[in-house]
Protein backbone atom coordinates (compact mmCIF):
# COMPACT_ATOMS: atom_id res chain seq x y z
CA UNK A 1 0.00 0.00 0.00
CA UNK A 2 2.99 2.43 0.81
CA UNK A 3 4.69 1.48 -1.91
CA UNK A 4 1.46 2.32 -4.25
CA UNK A 5 1.14 5.84 -2.45
CA UNK A 6 4.61 6.56 -2.84
CA UNK A 7 4.41 5.73 -6.86
CA UNK A 8 1.00 7.85 -6.87
CA UNK A 9 2.25 10.64 -4.85
CA UNK A 10 5.40 11.05 -7.38
CA UNK A 11 3.09 10.64 -10.87
CA UNK A 12 1.07 13.72 -9.04
CA UNK A 13 4.13 15.33 -8.59
CA UNK A 14 5.43 15.22 -12.29
CA UNK A 15 1.74 15.85 -13.33
CA UNK A 16 1.81 18.97 -11.53
CA UNK A 17 5.32 20.38 -12.55
CA UNK A 18 3.81 20.76 -15.83
CA UNK A 19 5.79 21.64 -18.93
CA UNK A 20 8.08 24.50 -19.02
CA UNK A 21 6.96 27.72 -20.59
CA UNK A 22 8.59 29.69 -23.24
CA UNK A 23 10.38 32.98 -21.30
CA UNK A 24 10.66 36.32 -23.63
CA UNK A 25 13.94 36.65 -25.36
CA UNK A 26 16.21 39.37 -24.81
CA UNK A 27 17.83 40.12 -28.63
CA UNK A 28 20.63 42.05 -28.96
CA UNK A 29 20.92 44.70 -32.01
CA UNK A 30 23.07 45.60 -34.17
CA UNK A 31 23.21 48.62 -37.03
CA UNK A 32 24.85 50.56 -39.11
CA UNK A 33 24.08 53.49 -40.78
CA UNK A 34 24.84 54.98 -44.31
CA UNK A 35 26.91 58.16 -42.76
CA UNK A 36 29.02 55.50 -40.65
CA UNK A 37 26.95 55.84 -37.21
CA UNK A 38 25.86 52.78 -35.28
CA UNK A 39 23.21 51.71 -33.00
CA UNK A 40 23.87 48.89 -30.79
CA UNK A 41 21.78 48.05 -27.74
CA UNK A 42 18.97 44.88 -26.45
CA UNK A 43 15.53 44.67 -26.17
CA UNK A 44 13.24 41.53 -24.69
CA UNK A 45 10.52 40.05 -27.26
CA UNK A 46 8.05 37.66 -26.13
CA UNK A 47 7.01 36.07 -29.05
CA UNK A 48 3.60 34.43 -27.64
CA UNK A 49 2.56 37.46 -27.19
CA UNK A 50 4.12 39.84 -29.32
CA UNK A 51 5.09 42.02 -26.66
CA UNK A 52 8.48 44.50 -26.64
CA UNK A 53 9.99 45.54 -23.37
CA UNK A 54 13.10 46.72 -21.88
CA UNK A 55 14.30 48.77 -25.15
CA UNK A 56 17.89 50.09 -24.32
CA UNK A 57 19.05 50.80 -27.71
CA UNK A 58 22.32 53.75 -27.96
CA UNK A 59 23.57 55.24 -31.23
CA UNK A 60 27.23 55.90 -31.58
CA UNK A 61 26.38 59.71 -31.74
CA UNK A 62 23.86 59.53 -28.38
CA UNK A 63 20.64 59.33 -28.79
CA UNK A 64 18.85 56.67 -27.11
CA UNK A 65 15.96 54.57 -27.51
CA UNK A 66 14.57 53.14 -24.95
CA UNK A 67 10.43 52.59 -25.77
CA UNK A 68 8.76 50.45 -28.19
CA UNK A 69 6.22 52.41 -30.20
CA UNK A 70 5.45 48.88 -32.56
CA UNK A 71 2.10 48.24 -33.83
CA UNK A 72 1.36 52.28 -32.95
CA UNK A 73 3.25 53.94 -35.76
CA UNK A 74 4.01 51.32 -37.96
CA UNK A 75 2.33 48.69 -39.53
CA UNK A 76 3.26 45.32 -41.02
CA UNK A 77 4.56 41.87 -39.65
CA UNK A 78 8.08 41.69 -38.60
CA UNK A 79 8.32 45.90 -38.85
CA UNK A 80 9.88 47.76 -35.43
CA UNK A 81 9.82 51.00 -34.33
CA UNK A 82 11.72 52.49 -31.20
CA UNK A 83 11.45 56.29 -30.08
CA UNK A 84 13.45 57.92 -28.01
CA UNK A 85 10.56 59.64 -25.74
CA UNK A 86 7.87 58.36 -24.00
CA UNK A 87 5.48 60.84 -25.25
CA UNK A 88 6.13 61.51 -28.94
CA UNK A 89 6.67 65.11 -29.27
CA UNK A 90 6.06 66.28 -33.59
CA UNK A 91 9.27 66.90 -34.70
CA UNK A 92 11.49 66.18 -31.92
CA UNK A 93 10.79 62.34 -31.89
CA UNK A 94 13.65 60.49 -33.21
CA UNK A 95 12.80 56.74 -34.42
CA UNK A 96 14.37 53.84 -35.58
CA UNK A 97 12.37 51.54 -37.99
CA UNK A 98 13.61 47.97 -39.02
CA UNK A 99 12.18 45.13 -40.85
CA UNK A 100 13.57 41.82 -40.83
CA UNK A 101 13.64 39.14 -43.13
CA UNK A 102 11.95 36.54 -40.92
CA UNK A 103 10.09 36.72 -37.26
CA UNK A 104 11.45 36.60 -33.57
CA UNK A 105 10.60 33.53 -32.23
CA UNK A 106 11.14 32.27 -28.80
CA UNK A 107 13.88 29.92 -30.33
CA UNK A 108 16.13 32.44 -31.00
CA UNK A 109 18.91 32.51 -33.51
CA UNK A 110 20.22 35.04 -35.82
CA UNK A 111 17.81 37.57 -38.03
CA UNK A 112 19.18 40.39 -40.66
CA UNK A 113 17.96 43.15 -41.93
CA UNK A 114 15.55 43.00 -44.98
CA UNK A 115 18.06 44.04 -47.83
CA UNK A 116 14.94 45.30 -50.06
CA UNK A 117 13.71 47.23 -46.94
CA UNK A 118 15.99 50.34 -47.09
CA UNK A 119 14.85 53.63 -47.06
CA UNK A 120 11.71 54.40 -49.45
CA UNK A 121 12.51 58.02 -50.01
CA UNK A 122 16.39 56.21 -51.20
CA UNK A 123 14.67 53.79 -53.61
CA UNK A 124 14.10 51.06 -51.15
CA UNK A 125 10.71 49.96 -50.95
CA UNK A 126 10.63 49.14 -46.73
CA UNK A 127 10.85 51.05 -43.30
CA UNK A 128 14.67 50.27 -42.24
CA UNK A 129 15.81 53.92 -41.38
CA UNK A 130 16.14 56.65 -38.53
CA UNK A 131 13.92 59.74 -38.39
CA UNK A 132 12.21 62.21 -36.74
CA UNK A 133 8.37 61.81 -36.00
CA UNK A 134 6.45 63.95 -38.03
CA UNK A 135 2.55 62.85 -35.95
CA UNK A 136 1.54 62.21 -32.69
CA UNK A 137 1.78 58.48 -33.29
CA UNK A 138 4.59 58.50 -34.86
CA UNK A 139 3.03 56.91 -38.37
CA UNK A 140 5.22 59.22 -40.53
CA UNK A 141 8.49 59.69 -40.13
CA UNK A 142 10.39 62.75 -41.81
CA UNK A 143 14.17 64.28 -42.37
CA UNK A 144 16.41 64.22 -41.55
CA UNK A 145 17.18 60.79 -42.32
CA UNK A 146 19.71 57.57 -41.66
CA UNK A 147 19.26 54.70 -43.78
CA UNK A 148 20.09 51.29 -42.06
CA UNK A 149 22.59 49.10 -44.09
CA UNK A 150 22.80 46.76 -41.65
CA UNK A 151 20.79 45.01 -38.96
CA UNK A 152 21.16 42.12 -36.95
CA UNK A 153 19.18 40.85 -34.08
CA UNK A 154 20.52 38.02 -32.18
CA UNK A 155 19.06 35.88 -28.93
CA UNK A 156 20.31 32.85 -27.53
CA UNK A 157 17.76 30.10 -26.44
CA UNK A 158 20.18 28.34 -24.05
CA UNK A 159 20.63 31.23 -22.19
CA UNK A 160 16.56 31.14 -21.25
CA UNK A 161 15.58 27.96 -20.64
CA UNK A 162 13.40 27.90 -17.61
CA UNK A 163 13.07 25.19 -15.23
CA UNK A 164 9.49 23.77 -14.82
CA UNK A 165 7.36 26.21 -12.47
CA UNK A 166 7.13 23.40 -9.75
CA UNK A 167 10.33 22.06 -10.54
CA UNK A 168 11.36 22.92 -6.74
CA UNK A 169 8.75 19.81 -5.34
CA UNK A 170 10.99 17.20 -6.89
CA UNK A 171 13.92 17.93 -4.37
CA UNK A 172 11.45 16.83 -1.34
CA UNK A 173 9.78 13.83 -3.52
CA UNK A 174 13.28 12.84 -4.37
CA UNK A 175 14.85 13.35 -0.68
CA UNK A 176 11.51 11.04 0.79
CA UNK A 177 12.90 8.19 -1.68
CA UNK A 178 15.78 8.12 -1.21
CA UNK A 179 15.38 8.10 2.50
CA UNK A 180 13.00 5.45 2.05
CA UNK A 181 15.49 3.33 0.55
CA UNK A 182 18.07 3.84 2.82
CA UNK A 183 15.37 2.74 5.31
CA UNK A 184 14.72 -0.68 3.58
CA UNK A 185 18.57 -0.97 3.13
CA UNK A 186 19.46 -1.44 6.75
Amino acid sequence: MKRSTLSAAAAALALAAGSAHAVPLVWTLEADFDDGSSASGSYTFDADTGVISDVMVETSDGVVFAFDNTGIGVIGADIYQFVSDSTIVVDETIALNFELLDSMTNAGGTIDIDPSAFLIFGGGTGFSFIGTCTTAICDFVGPPFRELTGVTVTADMEAAIPLPAAAWLFVPAFGAMAARARKKAS
